[in-house]
């Protein structure tokens, strides 16, 4: 008792001892105005300690790299490079890259989306999310230091697996879509008795439209035929970037059935015919104001420009006009 008696009111750290209590642990007053309990060994190991105190000292640093757990480089913390090697491992992709590479190419771009310009941020703990997203420049090669770029995580999820140049002309035909695209009537391809459609649209491709929406447990409330009256309503083009859809199941189909507001169920106000890389890369579980806003930005943003009729004839050259596709024209 003589030994622990010294302490008394004598500052350890952020603590103020202010007696010894009968079990023989120590009663102290934080400089936070918190009153706590500390055992023997806590204060003589907390002598030389600035920080020793209630407790307030580790939850008032306890997020991002203020924290005196903190692993990591800058602002890039060890989980999140932990989970960036393992998403590449999981996907079989070469991951030839330092973290401290990494956080000097983020500094580099100013703290900025390469596409967008949009700040960014990582979070600073689990429960708080960033907007950082560490992208593969070219889809076809791994993370190495010529082939990464930070982004906005939302852009990553809409360009995905396409090519930086596919990626950027659906963002540019979204913003400007094509209008000088008419179709020919579409031609009603004769069928066999044994058909199971309307018009071009199979049964097959139906049953999978109303399989899938029964699996994600959405409501679909239109018939075939509405759906089919829509893609003609449509001229058969894609309502985001009036590109011509592929519908005919004999040839690769192109066209996706889409609903506008993704809270609401296939309704006739609700559903659109859409190029399936828009519906299932671009837009997913995206707004339609948010896939406009952020193609907008990053066109404004990148420079994109895509208006010469030569480009936009391999766009549609490329991606969408097949040998077995209908035949389309320009307007005279």
């Amino acid at each position: 008792m003589v030994i622990k008696s010294k302490y008394i009111n004598k500052k350890i750290g952020k603590l103020l001892v202010i007696k010894i209590l009968t079990n023989g642990n120590f009663e102290c007053l934080c400089d936070c105005g918190n009153i706590c309990i500390k055992t023997p060994g806590a204060i003589y190991t907390g002598i030389n300690r600035e920080n020793t105190s209630c407790g307030c000292s580790m939850y008032q640093y306890k997020e991002g790299n203020e924290s005196y757990l903190w692993k990591g480089c800058g602002d890039i913390s060890a989980k999140f490079w932990k989970r960036c090697e393992t998403n590449a491992k999981y996907r079989n992709l070469l991951f030839d890259i330092k973290i401290d590479d990494v956080w000097e190419i983020f500094l580099d771009q100013d703290k900025r989306c390469a596409i967008s310009g949009v700040e960014l941020c990582f979070g600073k703990s689990s429960f708080v999310w960033g907007t950082a997203s560490l992208d593969r420049i070219s889809s076809e090669i791994g993370y190495i230091i010529d082939n990464i770029w930070w982004i906005h995580k939302e852009i990553n999820d809409m360009k995905w697996d396409l090519s930086l140049e596919n990626f950027l002309q659906y963002c540019y035909y979204i913003c400007n879509p094509i209008k000088d695209l008419v179709s020919c009537d579409i031609d009603v391809n004769k069928r066999g008795k044994s058909w199971g459609g309307i018009g071009n649209l199979s049964g097959d491709l139906w049953d999978r439209i109303k399989r899938n929406a029964r699996k994600r447990n959405i409501e679909l409330v239109i018939s075939m035929n509405q759906a089919w009256d829509k893609f003609i309503e449509q001229n058969g083009c894609c309502k985001y970037t009036g590109i011509p859809l592929l519908i005919d199941d004999r040839s690769e189909i192109t066209a996706s059935l889409d609903r506008k507001n993704n809270i609401l169920g296939y309704t006739l106000d609700n559903i659109q015919w859409v190029h399936k890389h828009i519906n299932h890369k671009i837009k997913k579980y995206f707004s339609e104001d948010k896939v406009r806003n952020w193609c907008k930005q990053i066109v404004e943003y990148y420079g994109v420009n895509y208006e010469s009729e030569k480009d936009k004839e391999n766009f549609l050259k490329s991606y969408f006009i097949t040998n077995s596709a209908r035949n389309w024209r320009h307007k005279c």
